[in-house]
């Protein structure tokens, strides 16, 4: 695993203007002046115990390349000639759109460059042109680039300082991209803000870590996640980089485990255990989302098992979980049978009484016929989804078949029959 700082060049200033040299200070204290954040950041990074293993400068065909050439008034000496030559492919080339022959032109000087500079700063550096990201393919493209610069597993740190003033935004989605299709770690996101100079005691600027905004991207990874598949454990390692301990956040994965083997019950307790034993503000970044989250872990404060077991059934229902809509279904409308005879809580979790009151209501002779005959596809629809059994062929056309719905499209007729069942054997709550 390699360690990687990518950086960014700014567009030549005109008449030729230059970066001024800022003095940078970081959160330990240290302060490097330069003109250039990238490389008070290398030095930062260099003195730390996480050293870059190799430094990659991006830019587009306008930016002030020629300006490594005044790094070394040894190497500024060396190649004079390729300086003011360079100085002048790029004042020349301006705002105008980027052509093939301009990088043609350029990367000559590009390779002296990276050869120049890796031999003064002691560490592997490449140069690579981007396009300007006007349009989605230039933009899709500087990710692309981005992710040809690592390779899998590495830890790449990012500097959005310099470059041109869209850029930012597209390096904290690289940032995303490259976690997710190199599993890259971000080990930080800085900018060197000159622009708060003003705010400090000191002629210093401070160098900013951002690298939290990927906390919130995080954040709404998680809460998609749970969305999706409601599982509760997704939560914890945010949690955990928050400040919570892992004490604290496992009852979260124990209420994701109990509620996939349908025991609501206990999963209900994790919860209570989670909300008992946490700020009711989260920690760090996950305080944007203690509203969010408590809304979705708040139900054992709730009603009883049968409103836990519908209140299930119909959000797997909704998130197109059929399987675990109809265990849920299933569970739900026994409950709710043993309620209605005044079976006590314990009993009503106890599982030879459970079958003992579905047994009797399915004797056709004691319950309403029309409701028998639609819990019996009921539970016949869920034995279909949950073995391997060949189902029936009435279930079997269920679980084919599409249907149009009320906006004449297709949809599951699985979706439709179970929506259709639930509402009449237990509606939903309002």
């Amino acid at each position: 695993m390699s360690h990687i700082l990518i950086t960014f060049l700014g567009k030549v200033i005109k008449d030729g203007g230059r970066y001024e040299e800022v003095t940078y200070r970081f959160d330990n204290g240290q302060t490097y002046t330069k003109s250039f954040f990238g490389l008070a950041l290398l030095e930062h990074l260099q003195a730390s115990d996480s050293k870059p293993d190799k430094l990659v400068i991006l830019g587009t065909t306008g930016s002030m390349w020629d300006a490594f050439f005044e790094v070394d008034e040894e190497l500024m000496e060396k190649h004079e000639d390729e300086y003011y030559a360079l100085n002048e492919l790029i004042e020349d080339y301006g705002d105008k759109p980027p052509t093939e022959e301009q990088s043609e032109e350029l990367n000559p000087y590009l390779s002296l460059l990276e050869n120049e500079l890796t031999q003064y700063l002691n560490i592997p550096c490449e140069f690579h042109l981007i396009p300007y990201g006007r349009k989605q393919e230039e933009q899709t493209e500087i990710l692309k680039i981005m992710a040809d610069c690592v390779t899998d597993e590495d830890k790449v740190t990012l500097d959005i300082t310099h470059g041109l003033r869209h850029l930012p935004m597209l390096v904290v989605l690289s940032a995303m991209y490259l976690k997710v299709v190199k599993a890259v770690e971000v080990a930080g996101i800085y900018y060197g803000a000159k622009d708060m100079q003003h705010l400090e005691t000191e002629d210093v600027a401070p160098a900013l870590d951002l690298s939290g905004l990927l906390q919130i991207a995080e954040w709404v990874k998680a809460l998609n996640s749970f969305e999706k598949d409601r599982d509760y454990g997704v939560f914890s390692e945010l949690l955990e980089t928050d400040g919570l301990t892992k004490q604290q956040t496992k009852p979260l994965k124990d209420a994701a485990f109990f509620e996939r083997i349908f025991n609501v019950s206990q999963a209900a307790k994790k919860l209570t255990a989670f909300s008992q034993n946490t700020p009711e503000e989260l920690p760090g970044m996950g305080s944007l989302f203690s509203d969010t989250l408590s809304k979705h872990i708040e139900w054992p404060t709730k009603g009883n098992l049968y409103d836990h077991q519908r209140e299930l059934a119909y959000s797997f229902l909704d998130k197109k979980d059929y399987q675990r809509a109809a265990i849920f279904a299933v569970e739900a409308f026994i409950t709710k049978l043993m309620h209605d005879d005044n079976y006590t809580s314990e009993d009503i979790r106890e599982y030879n009484q459970r079958d003992a009151a579905k047994n009797l209501f399915l004797d056709e002779k004691l319950g309403d016929s029309r409701k028998i005959s639609d819990f019996r596809l009921l539970k016949n629809m869920r034995n279909a989804m949950a073995h391997v059994n060949e189902p029936r062929d009435d279930v079997k056309r269920i679980m084919e078949d599409e249907v149009r719905d009320n906006n004449n499209s297709l949809v599951r007729r699985l979706e439709i029959e179970l929506r259709r069942l639930m509402n009449r054997l237990f509606p939903q709550k309002k």
